[in-house]
């Protein structure tokens, strides 16, 4: 949510998932606000595309688990697959 990067005059509100209906009228406020005053009341950097620009950094505490191959493969196996299919 916010002003576009590349196209001037241009705001986007997008990525809502179920939940839009309850969130619409509040966007539709805050960019309301946007057009006309310039700037929003409410803070709202942290729906910005900005958020999304220079390198990605891997969150550590989710690559800190060890790797267990043996279950990966029993998983991956033709007879798990068929289980699953049934």
């Amino acid at each position: 949510m916010g002003w576009s990067l590349t196209t001037k005059n241009l705001l986007h509100a997008y990525g809502f998932c179920g939940h839009g209906f309850q969130l619409s009228p509040g966007v539709g406020y805050t960019l309301a606000e946007m057009i006309d005053e310039g700037k929003p009341r409410i803070p709202i950097d942290a729906f910005s595309i900005g958020r999304f620009a220079g390198e990605v950094q891997p969150d550590r505490e989710r690559l800190t688990g060890e790797f267990d191959a043996s279950l990966a493969s029993a998983a991956m196996s033709p007879s798990a697959t068929q289980t699953a299919q049934r």
